[in-house]
């Protein structure tokens, strides 16, 4: 979304397929129960450092071997490559998988994801609300 000269991240979406999506529904962790939600509430994660991420665990289990302080650098590096006034994303390619790295729309917070679901309730994307445009959920 761009705000003036402020850019933000609305959105972030990873796609699993071309298949329309018919329904949407909470991403949900293991032990987690929409039923249990009040009427305002959702299930999100945390962001912190302003960034947020989607990662197959593979990749996880990687990066997680990496040396933090090298890791980090280098992401850094590479996000400055693509910067753009308060937004930026990283790419990361892995024998194990990828991870998307990205700025979190209005920074630290906690953001939910939702999954777009095709006829059969088959995952079509993945995407994450940064709560920067107000819309019905």
């Amino acid at each position: 979304a761009l705000f003036g000269d402020d850019q933000r991240i609305a959105f972030a979406q990873i796609r699993f397929s071309d298949r329309r999506v018919a329904t949407w529904e909470m991403a949900l962790t293991a032990g987690q129960d929409e039923s249990t939600l009040g009427p305002d509430e959702e299930f999100a994660y945390p962001v912190d450092s302003a960034t947020g991420c989607f990662a197959d665990p593979g990749a996880l289990e990687v990066l997680d071997a990496w040396d933090t302080e090298k890791l980090y650098n280098m992401m850094l590096d590479e996000m400055k490559k693509v910067y753009q006034h308060t937004r930026d994303w990283l790419l990361i390619d892995t024998p194990k998988g990828s991870a998307a790295v990205f700025s979190s729309g209005e920074g630290d917070g906690r953001y939910a994801s939702y999954f777009g679901l095709d006829e059969n309730d088959e995952p079509v994307l993945l995407v994450t609300d940064f709560q920067v445009i107000d819309w019905i959920r």
